[in-house]
């Protein structure tokens, strides 16, 4: 099975196994003058825009997730990331990210991953040549626990985890969607406790985002 780790503002996303896990990338500013704390920065690479923020607009996001999404939060553009894909036949897939995370709830931080276990999230991937995203279609065609979704680009795949349970569990959504040398993942994520998505409604959700995407 493929798995790509995207690490971008401290959130790591494993997607098609779709487990979230969010982390904590800090970065040590130079050291402070005797008797002053040093401080701590979350650095975040702007230096490139692959739309990812402005793919959807929050009306629409907000009208389309319904009641979850009452209380949306502004975007938070997370930067530009490298990717590492993990499994055969991806050696030589090259790729970076940009992740755009729309909060349901306020009070988003880079000390709480930016509430990114509680939000809808769209990830925007540019490969640098057309083999990366065949050989990744390729695999995705053959794992029986992704859906494909048909009108969606070269290929979408739709996947769903709303089994974990415990302290901290999340349910996870993703619809992924290649096109040419792009690939847009839409994620909604939510506490298992307080999750109101099911497998059939986050993706009907997903899939008219999707649907109004024109690249």
């Amino acid at each position: 099975m493929i798995k790509k780790i995207l690490i971008s503002a401290g959130i790591i996303v494993a997607i098609a196994g779709v487990t979230l896990a969010v982390l904590y990338f800090i970065k040590q500013a130079q050291p402070a003058p005797a008797k002053t704390s040093s401080a701590k920065t979350l650095v975040l690479d702007h230096s490139k825009d692959y739309g990812a923020c402005t793919l959807l607009g929050a009306t629409l996001i907000k009208s389309t997730l319904g009641d979850t999404a009452n209380k949306l939060q502004p975007s938070t553009n997370t930067g530009i990331t490298k990717d590492k894909y993990f499994g055969s036949g991806v050696s030589n897939v090259v790729s970076d990210s940009q992740a755009c995370i729309y909060a349901f709830v306020p009070g988003g931080n880079a000390g709480n991953g930016f509430n990114a276990t509680n939000a809808f999230m769209i990830t925007r991937t540019v490969f640098t040549n057309t083999g990366g995203p065949v050989a990744l279609i390729a695999q995705m065609k053959q794992n029986t626990t992704l859906t494909s979704i048909d009108s969606l680009g070269d290929a979408a795949f739709y996947s769903a985890d709303a089994t974990a349970q415990g302290p901290g569990a999340t349910h996870t959504f993703n619809l992924q969607v290649f096109t040419g040398t792009k690939e847009t993942s839409y994620t909604i994520n939510q506490p298992t406790a307080s999750a109101t998505f099911t497998a059939d409604t986050a993706k009907t959700a997903l899939t008219a985002l999707a649907q109004t995407v024109k690249s």
